[in-house]
């Protein structure tokens, strides 16, 4: 949205709002920008927690031959009463 980081992101929930609307793309498209994005920060916490470079494949969003990382991709358990269902 125009003038993005101006206005407390009102511009980004109006453009929101809009697609919503319209059936348009937003302008921080989730699929082409958020996740993307979001996958690089995952994969660097990761890394760090790890201790050493890991190598992320693209197309499985898995690290290369590296359990101990890949178990860090998501959480086992959460604090009470938070759970993530089962879908």
């Amino acid at each position: 949205a125009q003038g993005a980081g101006e206005n407390g992101g009102a511009s980004h929930m109006r453009n929101f709002l809009d697609c919503m609307r319209s059936r348009k793309r937003p302008n921080a498209d989730l699929e082409t920008i958020g996740h993307p994005s979001s996958i690089l920060c995952h994969s660097a916490n990761v890394s760090w927690r790890v201790g050493r470079q890991v190598t992320l494949d693209p197309k499985t969003e898995l690290f290369i031959d590296d359990p101990q990382a890949n178990a860090l991709r998501t959480r086992p358990e959460y604090r009470k009463p938070w759970e993530l269902p089962t879908v």
